[in-house]
């Protein structure tokens, strides 16, 4: 449960950081988000700046995975194709 718990939050953050930004973004917020206690959180992640790490792991995380995908549907040497199916 701690780390289903602890994705929760993450992903609670990264939802409040790309709805209302980082700096309007407090841990209450993403406390309540997720529906935790303020004290829940702490136990997972000693500031914001830590849950902002992990969000930032997380995207970078789901870009690579992106990436990946794109590059083993692509045809080598098509870039046309390529290009198209990189944007």
């Amino acid at each position: 449960m701690s780390d289903k718990r602890r994705q929760q939050i993450i992903e609670a953050a990264r939802q409040l950081y790309e709805e209302q930004g980082l700096a309007r973004t407090s841990v209450k917020d993403i406390s309540e988000r997720c529906g935790v206690a303020r004290s829940l959180f702490y136990h997972y992640f000693p500031d914001k700046q830590a849950v902002t790490s992990a969000v930032i792991d997380d995207f970078i995380t789901d870009y690579l995975e992106s990436v990946q995908l794109w590059d083993e549907a692509r045809t080598p040497g098509d870039i046309e194709q390529a290009l198209d199916g990189v944007v």
